[in-house]
């Protein structure tokens, strides 16, 4: 039977009833379910590197034959066959899924996220996937290693600045968190919309190296202000100021800084941007590079030579950070580790 067609093989079942057959000192077979292709980029090398006892064969919801024949990918596709019976989970068969606002929130109810905290699911506890490849902290040093310069020297203070901007978001996470807290989903995708579009245009009108000298905060309540207004006065005119005090101590709970606010955005909506300013560092870091070589001493058919060594030499910093080796640097995405070694243990 193939392993993607419909059967015995989704079931925690028939892994455990295969490990029957493995001798001791081999590796035993856990199957895992993630929501699409690019988790799996995350996941994979996490577990097949951290916990060398097991092999690991992933599942996508979109790549196998459910009974009603839809093909999607997404953590409701994978709760839903779930709930049905369809996969069953167990010491052998896992999931590996994104928190979303569901941990931050403490509202694991909202939008059927209460599995997350079954001991067969393991979540991001930040948002997603993206939050942890652009989590900055470790972003200098691939920076460094891929481009050879140090990039204080050049003036580039990229975890001083990330930690501004995620301060200057903080106060606007909250009370979008309050919203999804109590249950107010309407108005959290409304105003989660908007936030975002401020942000993203934000960040993207950014330029290198200016913005390292600029003052975010007050550029920040300029470009919010009306967003936040028409926001608070939402929660104080239909929930009151006491759910923001409740988020607050959840916040405090969970040890949330408002240097960690970058964790907590929705992901696939802050990577973009984020990269981009990544990429713009890169690019910034590659010009200085080449102007070293266009100094009038340096004769024209050396200044060739290296400009081309140099181009041809050049990675994708994207890949780079998108490949990181470091993710347990993500304070929260560490918490992940700690319950996957108590279940491998």
């Amino acid at each position: 039977m193939d392993a993607n067609s419909l059967g015995f093989k989704s079931q925690s079942s028939y892994y455990e009833k295969s490990s029957v057959f493995i001798t001791d000192g081999q590796p035993k077979w856990v199957a895992v379910w993630v929501e699409s292709d690019d988790d799996k980029k995350l996941w994979y090398p996490v577990l097949k590197n951290t916990y060398k006892k097991y092999k690991f064969k992933f599942h996508l919801a979109s790549a196998h034959e459910f009974k009603d024949g839809k093909v999607a990918d997404g953590c409701s596709r994978i709760f839903t066959k779930i709930n049905s019976g369809e996969i069953e989970l167990g010491k052998s068969t896992i999931a590996c899924l994104d928190s979303d606002y569901s941990f931050i929130s403490g509202n694991y109810a909202c939008k059927q996220k209460d599995l997350l905290e079954s001991p067969y699911v393991f979540q991001t506890y930040v948002h997603s996937k993206e939050n942890v490849y652009i989590h900055p902290v470790g972003v200098v040093q691939i920076f460094e290693r891929a481009l050879g310069e140090d990039l204080e020297y050049l003036g580039l203070f990229i975890e001083n600045f990330t930690e501004k901007l995620a301060e200057s978001v903080h106060g606007y996470l909250l009370k979008l968190v309050s919203l999804y807290q109590f249950n107010d989903i309407c108005a959290f995708d409304h105003y989660h919309k908007k936030f975002v579009e401020v942000l993203r245009g934000l960040i993207n009108e950014m330029s290198v190296p200016d913005v390292f000298s600029s003052d975010l905060k007050d550029e920040f309540i300029l470009k919010f202000k009306s967003f936040d207004d028409e926001l608070t006065h939402h929660i104080e005119s239909t929930h009151g100021e006491h759910i923001l005090t409740a988020t607050q101590k959840r916040f405090e709970e969970l040890e949330v800084a408002s240097s960690d606010s970058l964790s907590f955005i929705r992901g696939h909506d802050l990577y973009p941007a984020m990269m981009k300013f990544y990429k713009a560092i890169d690019q910034y870091v590659f010009k200085v590079k080449r102007d070293q070589f266009n100094k009038e001493y340096i004769p024209a058919e050396t200044r060739k030579k290296k400009l081309t060594e140099m181009a041809n030499s050049r990675v994708s910093i994207e890949d780079l950070i998108c490949t990181r080796c470091d993710v347990k640097n993500n304070q929260y995405f560490a918490l992940t580790f700690k319950k996957l070694d108590r279940f491998f243990a």
